[in-house]
């Protein structure tokens, strides 16, 4: 929670262009690690609309996305909420393989 916090906090920062790819990717998988899994998925919808607009198009590290895949997996919400994800990364131009929403 106190992350999340301070994510939307440095977001208001002055002379500060926002969270980079690093920062999302970061929050995310500390999010995943410890089971907040909608949380993360909401921090990597939150990179889809943002990153390919700002820092020369930077992309999520596919370790990332794939670690986030694996949380989905491991509490059944590949198919509820890693496949409408799936479709975000891809239109964003983040990695994304077929076979990580796939239990």
């Amino acid at each position: 929670e106190r992350a999340m916090v301070i994510f939307k906090d440095m977001k208001t920062w002055a002379n500060f262009d926002g969270p980079d790819a690093n920062t999302y990717g970061a929050l995310i998988c500390g999010l995943a690690k410890h089971g907040c899994t909608r949380e993360a998925v909401g921090v990597a919808e939150e990179a889809c609309e943002t990153l390919p607009f700002k820092y020369d198009q930077q992309r999520l590290h596919a370790s990332v996305v794939r670690q986030l895949y694996r949380a989905l997996a491991k509490v059944g919400l590949l198919d509820e909420v890693g496949v409408p994800l799936s479709v975000k990364l891809r239109t964003a131009g983040m990695p994304y393989d077929e076979r990580w929403d796939q239990a």
